[in-house]
């Protein structure tokens, strides 16, 4: 009993690391993306519209971030997270409206201008790596 026990712990472990090497190869192709999106330096200016509420673990008060959008004239949406980082609805709701500008690449992935220089497309990969 204690074999079958033992591959089931095995097995349950290595199913939980494959999901994680899901994840983040997952992330890494968005990443990519993001990547050619600043490459191909397209601009183009995106509208908050909505609100993402999040409730951080340990927390019980809902935080709001905020949701940009834009559709380019072949109707590919492209969308993103501002973190606003409030408790506060109606302050977060006062955004709607607000413009931003992001880099764009065609294909529906897209990058606020401002995060350019920081971003490390990189970053899944080493964590995968880890």
């Amino acid at each position: 009993m204690t074999r079958v026990t033992n591959a089931l712990k095995i097995i349950g472990i290595y199913a939980v690391l494959g999901f994680l090497l899901f994840l983040f190869i997952f992330h890494y192709h968005e990443d990519l993306g993001r990547k050619k999106a600043i490459e191909s330096q397209q601009r183009a200016v995106a509208t908050v519209t909505s609100l993402a509420p999040t409730t951080p673990p340990g927390y019980s008060s809902t935080y709001y971030d905020l949701i940009y959008e834009y559709y380019d004239e072949n109707g590919t949406r492209y969308s993103g997270t501002i973190a606003l980082g409030t408790t506060d609805r109606d302050y977060a709701e006062s955004f709607y409206g607000t413009e931003v500008e992001i880099y764009i690449d065609g294909n529906g992935h897209c990058l606020k201008v401002s995060e350019a220089p920081k971003f490390n497309v990189n970053r899944m990969k080493y964590l995968c790596y880890a």
